[in-house]
């Protein structure tokens, strides 16, 4: 199962049906993902690493520990209000319980898609970090 199909599931599970597979996978993509319908998980990386007050949270999540938490609230120093009301509206829930869901997913899709750390492999190998770096100094 690719990462974005894991999402996708996860988010839709959340919702025990209330939410397809097809609205949760489009939400996602709309939120965390790139011009090329792929997942940006490098980009959310970068922003919560970044932000001094989540360094330690996505690094947790790196690793192959115990994975801490997130604050809905503190998504909205991810992600701009435009993209999480984006997010609410194509899973066709609140704002509210939009954050909150992804406070309890996104740790499992950093998770999943890293190994002891590395991104690496799901961001396109080296030349999609590089890609990534150079974002980093537009």
């Amino acid at each position: 199962m690719d990462i974005m199909q894991l999402a996708s599931q996860l988010m839709a599970d959340k919702f025990g049906g209330n939410v397809s597979s097809d609205n949760a996978k489009e939400a996602i993509s709309g939120l965390l993902g790139d011009d090329k319908g792929n997942l940006d998980l490098g980009n959310i990386v970068s922003q919560m690493t970044g932000n001094s007050g989540l360094s330690n949270v996505v690094q947790s999540w790196l690793g192959d520990g115990e994975n801490e938490g997130i604050q809905a609230s503190q998504l909205s120093e991810v992600f701009d209000s435009d993209k999480l009301s984006a997010f609410s509206e194509k899973l066709g829930i609140s704002a509210d319980e939009a954050s909150n869901s992804l406070s309890e997913i996104l740790p499992n899709i950093i998770d999943k898609s890293s190994s002891g750390g590395n991104l690496l492999e799901n961001m396109g190998g080296l030349g999609g970090v590089l890609n990534m770096a150079k974002g980093l100094f537009k």
